[in-house]
């Protein structure tokens, strides 16, 4: 099959653009041929380019001929200038967050169905007219590939942490994760765009950290790697640690609760 995703931007990593790569890289391993457009490309547009992923931030650069059998649309106006380009097209309309405005449903009338990662945006669909049953959720998942098992098990107290967001800041919840760290003798280390310090892959850093601050789909793979996860969000807050017992309730609730 030849399939197109779409994105608002393919710049620097965050959340739906590794998720688009994710996909496109799997989609490229199992035969497909694919292409991904955003307005605003950079360094995640290269990594697609890397794995053979045509990228363009125009549909009209597609190339000749190239038409898609399906749209994997990410974001309201880009699914909805991919579903108006080719009105023939089935379009999977995206929801992964239950309030950004860019999550809003896509309405063109070729949308064969809405795809919610969790119940809050599962809820927020319906909430804006989508029928419930044109909505399915499939929740996040994990390269496993990508963040192996860290070889040292968990030491009986955490020594190092790492806040994994592109939201904390030293004037929100990191400073409040900062000096409970301290007040235990924890390390603390930061990544993400609020403190100016975005890595491509943080699986190395996650492989060194006992404990793990972080939301949606950076939680699942601290969680994978082996870390202790306490869910943390400028919204949500601290909170709660992730166990057996409620990682299944948190996943459901990944965009309201962080996990």
């Amino acid at each position: 099959m030849r399939v197109l995703l779409t994105n608002n931007t393919l710049a620097a990593p965050a959340g739906s653009e590794l998720s688009t790569f994710d996909v496109a890289r799997t989609l490229k391993a199992r035969g497909h041929e694919v292409a991904a457009f955003s307005t605003q490309l950079g360094e995640v547009a290269d990594r697609l380019q890397g794995v053979g992923v045509t990228v363009v931030d125009q549909l009209d650069a597609l190339p000749d001929g190239w038409r898609p059998d399906v749209v994997q649309g990410h974001h309201r106006w880009e699914t909805g200038l991919a579903a108006l380009t080719f009105p023939e097209v089935p379009v999977l309309s995206f929801c992964r967050g239950a309030t950004p405005w860019q999550e809003a449903p896509c309405r063109a009338p070729n949308v064969a169905i809405w795809i919610a990662v969790d119940l809050d945006c599962r809820e927020r669909l319906e909430r804006e007219g989508v029928p419930a049953g044109r909505i399915s959720v499939i929740q996040n998942g994990v390269d496993l590939d990508r963040f192996p098992v860290r070889s040292a098990p968990l030491p009986e107290r955490p020594a190092r942490a790492l806040v994994l967001s592109n939201y904390a800041r030293e004037d929100n919840y990191l400073a409040v994760i900062r000096k409970a760290c301290a007040a235990e003798g924890i390390a603390l280390d930061a990544v993400g765009a609020g403190v100016g310090r975005i890595v491509s892959d943080p699986s190395p850093l996650l492989g060194k950290s006992d404990l793990v601050f972080a939301k949606g789909k950076a939680a699942l793979e601290g969680l994978v790697t082996g870390c202790g996860v306490m869910v943390s969000d400028e919204g949500s807050g601290l909170g709660p640690f992730v166990t057996p017992q409620n990682l299944r309730a948190l996943r459901e609730r990944s965009s309201a609760t962080a996990a």
